[in-house]
């Protein structure tokens, strides 16, 4: 038997929702908003069985289960909140921290060259462009705080990278430092700004 899903606020909410966030974007108070809702719906088998599916649909580089006994957490992503990798500069041992923001999509063509169109699209949409810029800055002014002033670089900028089902535009924040401990690095950048718009903090 088919069950229906439950939002946890309907569509004139939702729309209302849209609207208070645009007044926020005229005013100058934010840039982006991501507007989430959560879904849920009854699942009778395994847990373990909604991740192997998710494998075999939406195969991504980063995907986990996790079994806490009395609830389970699934999930996929082809995007890192943040990476810390020990990096020797100059004679010492460094922490090299980056963030890579994805944002802007389309799917996959069915041949190579409407693959290529489809991207060049993607790299040319002003909207997908002007999300994508305020977002580097975002992941460059969350490492920044943690980071010397100057130390930050862009090493990769609005680069294709290419899934199953779907293409993104990627770009790369990444800063040399010592000192930074792992919950350093995971208090400046959490949470992602792909999932939070900008600025971050913010009353509404």
């Amino acid at each position: 038997m088919q069950t229906e899903c439950e939002r946890d606020f309907d569509k004139e909410d939702y729309l209302k929702a849209v609207a208070r966030a645009k007044e926020y974007i005229a005013a100058g108070d934010l840039m982006q908003v991501q507007i989430g809702q959560v879904i849920t719906k009854p699942f009778r088998d395994s847990p373990l069985s909604l991740y192997r599916a998710l494998r075999s649909l939406n195969p991504s580089p980063y995907m986990y289960f996790w079994n806490f006994d009395d609830f389970q957490v699934v999930g996929a992503s082809p995007e890192i909140l943040v990476r810390q990798e020990e990096h020797r500069q100059d004679g010492r041992n460094m922490e090299r921290v980056t963030i890579r923001p994805l944002a802007g999509t389309r799917k996959r063509g069915a041949t190579p060259e409407a693959d290529a169109a489809l991207a060049a699209e993607l790299k040319s949409d002003p909207k997908e462009r002007a999300e994508h810029l305020m977002l580097i800055d975002l992941a460059r002014n969350d490492i920044g705080r943690i980071a010397k002033t100057g130390s930050v670089q862009v090493t990769d900028t609005m680069a294709i990278e290419r899934y199953s089902h779907v293409q993104h535009l990627v770009s790369t924040s990444a800063v040399t430092a010592d000192g930074m401990s792992q919950m350093d690095v995971l208090r400046a950048s959490f949470p992602a700004g792909t999932l939070t718009g900008a600025p971050k903090a913010h009353r509404g």
